[in-house]
């Protein structure tokens, strides 16, 4: 659900005319991430946005809460809060959280710029996010504009988001490259005649294309992060443009929400399939007249995905467009919120207990976790009683290991948690269960929903998994 607008153009060189002082015009002006980067920086303590302002430009703003954004004034181009000076059409931002990275490299940016035809990469690094170098200016790598990258931990690859058209019925969509290196990695169409990967599109699942011209749903652009044990990719998908006024929805611009897809590998995508479609995530607001709302079109997501509070939601950033001129519209910065792990959930389909047994598996730690709410306000459990019970299989003989059954298990107590403790009697722990292949198997009490479930090395819960963008409270993008 859309929480607020976090930012919105106010200051005179977020305006879409030549020039950086001049009037502002409110409905032709920018303060909108087109990817850009929402960042948790624990060397700074606090959250840095990196956002397209005024006709291609990047601006920057901080803030302690991730909801009050405050622009500083700096000296790049003095008095203002522009750190690339340059007209880009996508530029990403990314905190490397490599372990040894050089302070120097700690911001990394994969810029598209209009001085290289936005037919190539720029890379740039910066120690505070503000003052960047250059360092790679490629001319190897053709790309087109719009083009992204990210960082997959779980292979140490940066990934090239490389947007291309195809022809129809596949349009915009997106090519595939991947490096260990993201200055020099770039190296696709060089001499040797490597091409880079067809990777994925939209598909017969996505919305049908509302209106315009080119009359077939694509992919407009695909962000992606780490989070816990899996990459979750941000998909913009691309229905509709120069829509005139009494056409589909009644809104003019590019038509663009945001899906949600799930990868092990940071390749191959699994999107969710719900009643015959892929559900819309990050949506555009659904209004057939005036006035418009902030998201009434081309809502596109940030570098970095979202953030993760310690103990609060997560939460999604994403530029978007309204006003009354085709791609000219006014453009800010929202944020919705989701309940941690909150993509998906069990629970139980009658009045009688569920049961869920997972999967083969193989894990180090000693204490079971879980994140579940209990859904029936009017009756939660007690205190003292459990709302799950859980048990540890044999994965061969599919019997309960010694005193890891759910006769024994105390449950996590209480209900509504995103980091409930699960305890068997005599102070067992899951110590006989390491290194071995074992299936959990869950009974949820009727009104109970199941979120997620890790093991730690400890009573304190720390997963070790990714963490998106990081989130305050955390020294590091890993919850440990």
């Amino acid at each position: 659900m859309w929480c607020l607008v976090v930012l919105h153009p106010d200051r005179l060189w977020e305006g879409c005319t030549v020039g950086l002082n001049h009037t502002l015009n409110v409905t032709k002006a920018f303060a909108s991430p087109f990817s850009g980067g929402v960042f948790w920086d624990p060397a700074d303590n606090m959250y840095k946005m990196w956002y397209r302002c005024n006709d291609g430009l990047q601006c920057y703003a901080t803030s302690v809460d991730g909801i009050a954004w405050t622009k500083p004034m700096l000296d790049v181009v003095n008095g203002t809060n522009i750190v690339i000076s340059e007209r880009v059409d996508g530029a990403t931002v990314w905190l490397d959280g490599q372990r040894n990275v050089p302070r120097s490299a700690r911001f990394k940016m994969a810029a598209v710029f209009a001085y290289n035809d936005y037919r190539h990469y720029t890379i740039l690094h910066s120690a505070d996010g503000v003052h960047w170098i250059v360092v790679t200016n490629s001319t190897a790598g053709s790309i087109a504009d719009r083009s992204t990258v990210f960082f997959n931990p779980f292979r140490s690859k940066w990934v090239y988001s490389i947007k291309q058209d195809l022809p129809p019925p596949f349009g915009r969509s997106r090519a595939y490259w991947e490096a260990e290196d993201l200055d020099t990695g770039a190296t696709w169409g060089t001499p040797n005649g490597v091409a880079v990967y067809n990777w994925t599109n939209a598909d017969e699942f996505d919305p049908p294309w509302g209106c315009g011209h080119e009359n077939y749903t694509q992919l407009y652009n695909l962000d992606a992060v780490a989070y816990e044990s899996v990459l979750v990719g941000l998909f913009s998908i691309f229905t509709g443009k120069y829509c005139a006024d009494g056409a589909g929805f009644n809104r003019t611009g590019e038509w663009d929400s945001v899906f949600v897809a799930f990868s092990r590998d940071g390749f191959h995508w699994s999107r969710p399939v719900v009643n015959g479609q892929h559900p819309v995530f990050l949506p555009m607001d659904a209004s057939v007249a005036p006035p418009w709302r902030w998201n009434k079109a081309n809502v596109q997501s940030v570098g970095g995905g979202f953030t993760v509070q310690r103990e609060g939601p997560m939460r999604f950033y994403v530029g978007a467009r309204t006003g009354p001129d085709q791609l000219e519209g006014n453009a800010s910065a929202g944020v919705a919120e989701l309940r941690r792990d909150g993509f998906a959930s069990v629970s139980a389909a009658s009045a009688a207990p569920a049961v869920l047994t997972t999967h083969a598996i193989v894990f180090s730690g000693a204490e079971l976790f879980v994140n579940l709410a209990w859904e029936n306000a009017t009756s939660p459990p007690q205190v003292g009683s459990a709302s799950l019970a859980a048990e540890v299989l044999n994965a061969t003989t599919g019997r309960a290991l010694p005193g890891l059954t759910a006769a024994a298990c105390l449950g996590p107590q209480g209900a509504d948690n995103t980091r409930m403790h699960v305890q068997w009697a005599n102070g067992v722990t899951l110590h006989s269960a390491v290194g071995r292949p074992v299936q959990f198997r869950f009974l949820l009490s009727p009104g109970v929903r199941l979120y997620a479930f890790w093991v730690a090395m400890d009573s304190g819960g720390a997963s070790r998994g990714y963490l998106g963008a990081g989130g305050k409270g955390y020294a590091f993008v890993l919850d440990e």
